[in-house]
């Protein structure tokens, strides 16, 4: 419970700090600078269809990770049920 309230407060004060921290325009390019400053450099953001395929690939590989994980817990429990 105490490191939960502890990731409160980090999540709170984080948001609070980039709340109220401006962008700097100096730091932040615009869309000509970054384009020039890359010149020849081919352009590798994935936009349409690419896009959300890559989205839905990402989501089922993350539901298959938390899907196996959550499946091995029965079969762990009773490993650990076991006495040598």
């Amino acid at each position: 419970m105490r490191s939960f309230l502890a990731f409160q407060r980090l999540m709170r004060s984080l948001k609070r700090a980039t709340m109220s921290t401006p962008l700097d325009d100096a730091l932040v390019p615009g869309q000509a600078t970054r384009r020039s400053d890359r010149s020849g450099a081919p352009d590798t953001r994935l936009r349409g269809r690419r896009l959300i395929l890559a989205r839905v690939a990402w989501g089922a590989v993350a539901t298959l990770i938390v899907v196996s994980f959550i499946a091995r817990f029965p079969a762990h429990y009773t490993l650990l049920q076991t006495v040598c």
